[in-house]
């Protein structure tokens, strides 16, 4: 009986820890993202992923965001919960935290948008103190948090046209003083988010209108329908404003830009996660054709980082295009060989499918994109040519009537969005 007792006291000393597990902490490469979890690579994928989104919106604003060892955003995996985002001061240091649920449906777009509004609060922090302003807890508005977040890359841009042309809703209807008028966007209003996208894209349309904008939010003084007439986007007065927003929104109605959620950037993130990393007696970098070679002279090193590379080319590609899906399964059938000692023809034949796939695809998207760039002068009134002939301005080796049967295809695909 008494071994017995004591059999289940060292069980009960077993399972406690695992329910009261000590958080770890990861820090991302920048040291810009602190991720508190229970999973260390469950915590490095969402620092990868904020650096990700960091880059985008790098990219959309034209000027990189520097970053601060004392003021980090810290990202919180919780069990479960809403998505929360708060904002506080310690003295100098603004504390900035992004509150995440491990487990249950999330809306991505409320997160997303979490983080690039911590992004921004930072960004105007630190103008306030290179300009010798009070410190203060930043505001920003709901409108234009959502409304960067959802303009980070040519997919989301599409993306908000066509939840609009879903929804219903009247793009000739909503006038730009409504949006902005938006404090709340709570889960599920898509129509609304996107609206606050299209807004976003066509003041930064405006040569400098959204730098103006920006500074507006640095000084802390309040965005009004009157101020982003006048000032921002330099119209005579807000009905003159809406006519502009109004009949912007229309050409936007008339892009056919619904691709299936490929781009190039993501192209290059999978590319990027391609080489092979792992320690020896010293650090070793391989390019998937060097890993065959390598597996003689470190066996165990190289299936173990064969077989996390699997792992996180699915992960990269979770929730994409079908063919980013696609490349990734034929590049993890490689790794799997890798993995299980296959022979080194069999590896060539299957690493050989995966390169010339990813070639391939990489060929069609920047043909795809470069049609885009067409659309989009287009829907701007930029064309040089009224009477363009079949195919001319786009990348010679794909002719245009495969770009829009490639597009017909896609769109048959993503009917929702």
């Amino acid at each position: 009986m008494l071994n017995s007792q004591w059999f289940t006291a060292c069980l009960l000393l077993l399972w406690v820890p695992s329910a009261f597990s000590v958080p770890v902490v990861t820090l991302s490469a920048s040291g810009r993202y602190r991720v508190v979890g229970s999973d260390t690579l469950e915590n490095t994928n969402y620092t990868r992923w904020a650096e990700d989104m960091t880059l985008q919106f790098e990219r959309f604003l034209g000027m990189p965001i520097s970053s601060e060892r004392r003021n980090v955003i810290e990202i919180v995996l919780e069990e479960s919960g809403p998505v929360s985002v708060s904002c506080s001061r310690n003295g100098e240091v603004l504390k900035r935290d992004l509150i995440l649920s491990r487990t249950g449906t999330v809306d991505y777009d409320l997160i997303q948008e979490g983080l690039i509004r911590l992004i921004l609060t930072g960004i105007v922090d630190r103008r306030r103190r290179e300009a010798e302003l009070p410190a203060v807890i930043p505001e920003i508005p709901r409108w234009l948090s959502v409304g960067l977040a959802r303009n980070l890359n040519k997919e989301q841009v599409a993306m908000n046209r066509k939840i609009l042309k879903v929804s219903g809703v009247d793009l000739g209807t909503t006038p730009a003083s409504a949006v902005m008028g938006w404090k709340h966007l709570p889960e599920g209003w898509h129509s609304r988010q996107a609206l606050c996208g299209l807004l976003v894209a066509w003041i930064n349309s405006v040569p400098e209108a959204l730098d103006r904008v920006l500074e507006r939010v640095v000084r802390q003084e309040a965005i009004s329908p009157e101020w982003l007439a006048v000032a921002g986007v330099q119209m005579e007065s807000v009905a003159g404003m809406e006519v502009q927003w109004k009949e912007w929104r229309q050409r936007q109605g008339l892009a056919i830009q619904e691709f299936g959620g490929l781009s190039l950037a993501l192209i290059d993130q999978v590319k990027a996660e391609l080489p092979m990393e792992f320690n020896t007696p010293e650090p070793v970098c391989l390019q998937p054709r060097e890993i065959m070679e390598a597996r003689k002279k470190w066996p165990v090193a190289v299936a173990n980082g064969a077989a996390l590379k699997m792992e996180r080319l699915q992960m990269v590609t979770m929730g994409k295009a079908p063919e980013l899906g696609a490349i990734a399964n034929l590049y993890g059938r490689f790794y799997e060989g890798v993995v299980s000692g296959a022979w080194t023809p069999i590896l060539k034949w299957r690493l050989s499918r995966a390169e010339s796939a990813l070639k391939q695809l990489e060929a069609l998207t920047r043909s795809r994109e470069a049609y885009l760039d067409e659309v989009e002068r287009d829907m701007d009134g930029k064309r040089r040519d009224q009477n363009p002939r079949p195919g001319e301005g786009l990348v010679p080796e794909l002719e245009k009537s495969k770009i829009e049967s490639y597009i017909d295809d896609a769109e048959k695909r993503y009917q929702k969005p």
